[in-house]
């Protein structure tokens, strides 16, 4: 809100024509500057006026910030709950899939070497049926000669 600035245009006029300018030109020059000082120059109460609404601007903007941080806090809080909730879900998801993996292997480990020692014991078997077969061979060719 703007106030007028106090200026005496009359005695301006009358120092202007008192030292040699017509009055014409002197109360131009005087509206002129009246004019100037109302727009440009702020007063005392103007002033004060832009203090108090700029310290209300702070004190919202304060006030409004203060409750923007909160919400933060308050969306931040929840973010990391339903991230801790979400980890130890992947994490139980992981150590059960890995169990079941560990375990396949297992099973599979386990066949593998069943089947690989079956494979053996029968090449062992039948190397000592072999091998007595061809002593069984000796000892009737041995008996037959003698």
């Amino acid at each position: 809100m703007r106030h007028p600035t106090p200026f005496d245009t009359h005695t301006y006029v009358k120092q202007l024509t008192s030292a040699g300018v017509s009055e014409a030109q002197a109360e131009v020059h005087a509206r002129t500057l009246a004019g100037l000082l109302e727009e440009q120059l702020a007063t005392k109460r103007d002033l004060d006026e832009m203090r108090i609404a700029t310290k209300r601007d702070l004190d919202e903007m304060r006030i409004a910030t203060k409750r923007d941080l909160d919400e933060m806090r308050i969306a931040t809080q929840r973010d990391l709950e339903e991230l801790r909730v979400s980890t130890q879900r992947d994490l139980e998801e992981l150590r059960v899939s890995t169990q079941r993996d560990l375990k396949e292997t297992e099973l599979r480990l386990k066949a593998h070497l069943e089947a690989e020692l079956r494979r053996q014991m029968l090449w062992f078997f039948s190397a000592q049926t072999a091998l007595l077969a061809i002593a069984v061979a000796a000892i009737v060719a041995l008996l037959r000669h003698a």
